[in-house]
């Protein structure tokens, strides 16, 4: 069979349809390239143009990125998409549209308002927006664990609850019980109150019938003893007026009272303007360094009121001494003659003096009592010669006080067991010192109090000794 053979004659439609389809390829790529170059160019415009109003840092932001793609998406420029935003924004905000771009974004405009309000006005408006995600997303978080926390706080309070209400149920178990012993207890009580009552109408009975008894014993007892106190006190009377008579007609130099007023001594040598004097008293009279005298005119005689002055015995000699002058009262000067008395001290030491020293003393001036003072007083007497007693007695030739015992807690605020042990103890003393005054009194012991026994054995203390 033969093949026809198309004319030569006829046209090439392949030819023709390949070169259609190159044609279209051509103009497809250079429409392409156009809208490819368009989109740069716009781009880079967009680029351009938000960097005037977005930060290198925000222009990689997410949101940034999203608002330029879907600003090429419309094909429309990035500051007209964020207008675009805006507007939405604020018609969702305030309701109305058209509001130029300034009188939002401006320095006064309603963004950087709000943004100042908020304590956010150096803050962009993406920024702004962002960090208020953050918190936002912070607060989600805090929240969820608030959430955890409740759970697990109600989770205890239950099991609590549970732990309550089983203890609750024991207590009131125990509390049965308590109240079952306590009503029998009490059964037994009201037993015991009817059986002591009937043997206390028994016992009343007896008490007041010996009672009664002893009453008049015990009146009559009152009566004797009374009799006997009223026989004592006449007695003491009758012996008090006994030794005051005794006393009255001793005769001079013989006797306690008679001791102040002799002389020990004189002075033998004494010049004027010197601060020492020379005595006639030494070593064989048993003088010793440290002794004190009181100096006396010699025409007015020995006593208190006519004391001149003060000296110390320095250094000892056989029979004569020197001393120094401690004081002497104002216009009166020690002269040789002067007499010197000491009433603890005794030359010849065939009778030692009797002394009961107690109270407080002060030999420091300082207002002070102290024991050391006290010690003092007793350490003169006993080295001078003098022999201290316990207590009163008939050979107590004197009862030197110092002043009464003060009360040592009336400075402390709050009442202690040990104040009151002190105040106690100075209760006691107290009660003692005013014995030994009536019992010196009654027994006519001569009382020296410390200004005058100092004052006699010539210690001087501008504080203590008043003249």
């Amino acid at each position: 069979m033969a093949i026809s053979r198309p004319s030569r004659n006829t046209p090439p439609y392949a030819l023709f349809i390949c070169i259609g389809l190159l044609l279209i390829a051509v103009v497809l790529d250079v429409w392409f390239y156009l809208g490819m170059g368009k989109a740069q160019q716009l781009a880079a415009t967009d680029g351009s143009a938000m960097a005037r109003y977005v930060s290198p840092s925000e222009q990689n932001n997410a949101t940034v990125r999203a608002l330029l793609a879907q600003a090429r998406a419309k094909h429309n420029t990035a500051i007209g998409e964020a207008v675009s935003e805006i507007n939405q924004l604020e018609h969702r905000i305030a309701g109305t549209t058209g509001v130029p771009v300034a009188t939002l974004t401006g320095p006064n405009g309603t963004i950087n308002t709000a943004l100042k309000a908020a304590k956010m006005g150096g803050s962009s408006l993406v920024a702004a927006v962002n960090s208020l995600n953050g918190e936002l997303a912070k607060q989600k978080a805090q929240s969820g664990n608030y959430s955890k926390t409740l759970a697990a706080t109600r989770a205890s309070i239950k099991r609590l609850n549970a732990q309550f209400d089983a203890q609750l149920h024991a207590d009131n178990a125990k509390l049965a019980a308590t109240n079952t012993i306590l009503a029998t207890t009490t059964a037994h009580l009201a037993k015991l109150r009817q059986q002591v009552v009937k043997q206390a109408g028994g016992f009343e009975n007896k008490m007041t019938k010996r009672s009664a008894a002893n009453e008049r014993a015990l009146r009559q007892l009152v009566v004797q003893v009374q009799q006997q106190k009223d026989l004592i006190a006449r007695k003491q009377l009758q012996i008090a007026d006994l030794r005051r008579l005794i006393e009255q007609y001793r005769p001079k130099g013989i006797g306690s009272t008679s001791r102040l007023y002799q002389a020990d001594g004189k002075i033998i040598r004494a010049s004027d303007g010197s601060k020492v004097v020379f005595i006639n008293l030494g070593r064989r009279q048993h003088v010793m360094p440290g002794l004190t005298f009181a100096v006396y005119s010699p025409n007015q005689g020995v006593g208190g009121k006519h004391k001149k002055g003060d000296i110390q015995v320095v250094q000892v000699g056989a029979d004569e001494s020197e001393a120094r002058i401690t004081h002497v009262k104002p216009n009166q000067t020690l002269f040789s003659g002067d007499l010197i008395s000491n009433p603890v001290f005794n030359t010849d030491r065939t009778r030692k003096l009797h002394f009961v020293v107690y109270g407080d003393f002060d030999l420091n001036g300082t207002g002070v009592p102290t024991r050391s003072s006290y010690d003092r007083v007793v350490r003169m007497i006993k080295s001078w010669g003098g022999v201290i007693d316990k207590k009163l007695s008939p050979q107590t030739d004197f009862l030197v006080l110092g002043t009464p015992p003060a009360n040592a807690v009336s400075n402390f605020p709050v009442e202690t067991r040990q104040t009151k042990d002190i105040e106690k103890q100075r209760e006691k003393q107290l009660g003692k010192y005013n014995r030994l005054v009536q019992q010196a009194t009654d027994d006519s012991v001569p009382i020296l109090n410390a200004n005058r026994f100092l004052a006699l054995i010539g210690f001087h203390n501008v504080t203590m000794v008043q003249q």
